[in-house]
Parts: structure tokens; sequence; C-alpha cells
């Protein structure tokens, strides 16, 4: 996987999680899903769980690498993972 190093340092700045730690964490288990994205059909959204919240992280596919787009907390996206995975 690869980023563009300013992107990162800018959500670093803005207190989100660095691509370098959700990199960390999908190398721990905690990607959750993948789906298309619909506003970018060249894109993906890896789904990663990060501190009780989902992260959402748009990428490419390349032809030897993922590039690393963007990344950012979803409220709306924990709400439908953690309905999902409610067990009644």
């Amino acid at each position: 996987m690869r980023w563009d190093s300013s992107k990162n340092k800018e959500l670093k700045e803005k207190g989100r999680p660095s691509f370098d730690e959700l990199v960390q964490a999908i190398a721990e288990g905690k990607l959750v899903d993948d789906t298309s994205n619909k506003n970018h059909p060249l894109q993906r959204v890896m789904w990663v769980l990060l501190d009780s919240k989902i992260h959402l992280i748009a990428y490419e596919d390349r032809v030897d690498h993922l590039w690393l787009a963007t990344a950012f907390p979803s409220t709306r996206a924990t709400e439908v993972w953690t309905k999902k995975n409610r067990k009644d």
C-alpha cells in the first residue's frame, strides 16, 4: 500500500489516524469490509475498525499496489456495521 506523504501529514494534523496506523490495523485483522465507491467508480473503500469506530479508506487498485487516497472516521458506517454485527 502506498500513499501521498502530504496527505498522511494532513490526516495527522486533523487528529485522524494516519495511513500508517490504519495499515497496521489492517495487518492486525481489523479490516471488516471492502465496498465499491459510489462517487468514484475507479475507487473502492476499505472499512477498518479502529478505536470502536469504522474508518473508511478510499483507495485505487493499481497494477502493483493499492493507492490510499483518503481516510476518515464515519459515524454512519459505524452505525451500519454495528447494526449488522449486533448479536441479539
